[in-house]
């Protein structure tokens, strides 16, 4: 009985390892998969970020000017 769970234990364990493995590899992959065919992703990632973010201010100093001239 204890042999039994021992060795369902240690292929529960194996499985685990190699599934974590498995998804490593393939984020890696397509990571540089993406990077490989848009190698100016990095950069327009940053760029969009940045540009809605300024937005994003924009929209907020817009509404605190319009709520002041209301009041």
């Amino acid at each position: 009985m204890k042999s039994c769970y021992m060795y369902a234990c240690l292929r529960l364990t194996l499985v685990s390892s190699f599934l974590q493995y498995f998804f490593v590899s393939f984020l890696s992959l397509s990571l540089s998969f993406l990077l490989f065919f848009f190698p100016s992703l990095p950069s327009t990632l940053c760029l969009s970020f940045v540009s809605i973010s300024s937005l994003a201010s924009q929209m907020r100093e817009k509404e605190a000017g319009d709520t002041s001239i209301s009041h």
